[in-house]
């Protein structure tokens, strides 16, 4: 019987340790990694890159004419974190992502930033496929 009211004492210890110190950090994760919404911005924008790659491949060289229509072909298995079907996920700040099938045949994304207007600076600043 000690050993089990040592394990529960051991279990209590851990989760007040996570409740007390993780907690905090989980708050101000923001604070403490300012530059994490522009990092998944960025990964976002990279695999939307790659799924709008095999789409073409998939699709004789056309690419669809909303990011819609990429999530609901390619899907999860290529989109990894941000793919999964239903709806596109939106960005970092709950701002849409703006994608455009240009005629050349290329294509921009673009993260408008926290702001969600062109332009701006720090996370104001858009992200693009691009750059």
């Amino acid at each position: 019987m000690n050993a089990n009211r040592e394990i529960v004492g051991r279990c209590a210890l851990a989760i007040t340790l996570v409740v007390f110190v993780g907690g905090p950090i989980l708050m101000n994760w923001d604070k403490l990694f300012p530059n994490g919404r522009i990092v998944r911005a960025e990964m976002d924008l990279r695999a939307f890159a790659q799924g709008l790659e095999l789409y073409r491949r998939e699709h004789d060289g056309r690419l669809p004419d909303t990011l819609d229509s990429l999530w609901n072909a390619v899907g999860r298995g290529c989109l990894g974190a941000v793919g999964g079907g239903g709806i596109v996920p939106l960005d970092p700040w709950d701002h849409e992502y703006s994608y455009l099938a240009l005629a050349d045949g290329t294509f921009d994304l673009v993260c408008f930033g926290a702001d969600g207007k062109p332009g701006g600076e720090g996370e104001d600043a858009d992200l693009t496929s691009w750059k």
